[in-house]
């Protein structure tokens, strides 16, 4: 934290030459956050109030108090709701994106293969057994794929799933869905959650996770993104940084000598920035903040 004080100071004095623009056409008064371009609209995480989805701010866990079951609609350690996945077409009002979850609790991020017809998400749910006197429930990771007639098919849990053990999260899906990038508190870990990447074999399961050891830090890295040019990025709070979590890029030079480089201002702030990622097709990058002057919490 002292490391960090100085290079805060003089990213804010040297900012990059870049607009960061609030995307209030997406933001709402609460937290909005996560998106991901898929094909033809914006997929993102947010808690919103609707007739159909409540109001919470993000977090990582479902939390709740003793052994009793958490309400299935107001999420106890805020007073409010649980976040869910929505989604904006180009002059279309945002909608609840519609896949089967069978969850009452916590939805998203999400992210999809390059083709838009394949989707990893993250939720949290009611395991059929849990542990005496739990009071945390794991996140967990599942996919679909969409059929032909445009509908999303029954979800697939994520073979590393351990929901009484850790969680896994933030999952980003490779281009060709051949490799899955995700973080996870699993054991034998840096510290708080590190970014982990898992193959498909050739028999076209998936194999054992692999610790991204470069750029993990005894915090918390989170929201794994890896381009078309092969830089990765991703956000930790465990780098000399601006306070809370922030937004760094991973790359190896010339003569494979790995480098990581904070983003600097005003990519992120002295708040939290997180979920970067680069649209393909426009070549704008999406980031979420709960950097001050937004309209909500997290705002995209």
């Amino acid at each position: 934290m002292l490391a960090s004080c100085d290079p805060g100071l003089k990213w804010m004095k040297n900012p990059k030459q870049v607009a960061i623009n609030n995307q209030k056409q997406l933001n709402s008064s609460r937290s909005d956050w996560g998106s991901f371009p898929n094909t033809d609209a914006i997929v993102f995480t947010s808690d919103r109030a609707t007739e159909n989805a409540g109001n919470h701010a993000r977090k990582k866990f479902l939390k709740f108090d003793g052994n009793k079951l958490p309400d299935k609609k107001i999420y106890g350690w805020t007073g409010n709701g649980y976040l869910r996945l929505y989604f904006k077409q180009s002059n279309d009002s945002v909608q609840l994106f519609p896949i089967k979850t069978y969850t009452n609790y916590h939805i998203g991020p999400a992210s999809f293969t390059a083709d838009g017809n394949t989707i990893f998400f993250a939720l949290t749910r009611i395991p059929e057994t849990i542990r005496d006197k739990v009071n945390t429930i794991n996140v967990e990771i599942f996919s679909s794929v969409k059929g032909e007639d445009g509908k999303w098919s029954e979800p697939v849990s994520f073979p590393l799933n351990k929901v009484n053990e850790y969680s896994v999260g933030d999952p980003f899906i490779s281009p060709d869905g051949s490799r899955l990038y995700f973080t996870s508190d699993m054991p034998g870990g840096l510290g708080g959650t590190d970014i982990y990447y898992i193959d498909k074999t050739t028999t076209g399961r998936w194999g054992s996770p692999v610790n991204l050891k470069e750029v993990n830090t005894q915090g918390n890295e989170r929201t794994p993104f890896l381009d078309k040019d092969g830089s990765f990025y991703f956000s930790s709070d465990g780098n000399v940084g601006m306070g809370g979590l922030d937004i760094y890029c991973y790359t190896k030079n010339s003569k494979g000598i790995n480098q990581i480089q904070n983003m600097g201002h005003p990519i992120n702030s002295p708040q939290d920035d997180l979920s970067f990622n680069i649209d393909g097709k426009t070549s704008l990058a999406y980031l979420s903040s709960n950097r001050v002057g937004g309209l909500g919490n997290d705002d995209l």
